[in-house]
């Protein structure tokens, strides 16, 4: 399976399994110049009060058969709304550059 089809499979997991309110592909893949040790890098934005490492643990779980690199960043959208503004923050830079491949 290519990298297209393993990233199209990441986001149905997503939606399918815990209906996010938007998912953002960043990196290499969102600015085309991957190549075959580049990892996924995902922004995924969940509307669940579960403390950080509780939402990426919850993302990882879904994962299982993927055959490429995955890095996914958790946030809730209060979250997102503090650090977007904040123009060092990696949130802000996602924001900007991503490309948003789901949102509801």
């Amino acid at each position: 399976m290519n990298a297209e089809h393993q990233i199209a499979e990441i986001k149905k997991r997503l939606i399918e399994n815990l209906s996010p309110q938007k998912i953002i592909l960043f990196g290499s893949f969102a600015e085309r110049k991957f190549d075959e040790n580049s990892d996924v890098d995902m922004l995924v934005i969940l509307n669940r009060k579960l403390p950080p490492h509780g939402r990426s643990i919850m993302v990882e779980k879904f994962m299982n058969g993927i055959r490429i690199p995955t890095d996914f960043l958790v946030y809730n959208p209060a979250e997102i709304q503090k650090f977007q503004s904040i123009k060092s923050h990696i949130i802000h830079e996602i924001m900007e550059k991503g490309e948003v491949i789901y949102e509801k």
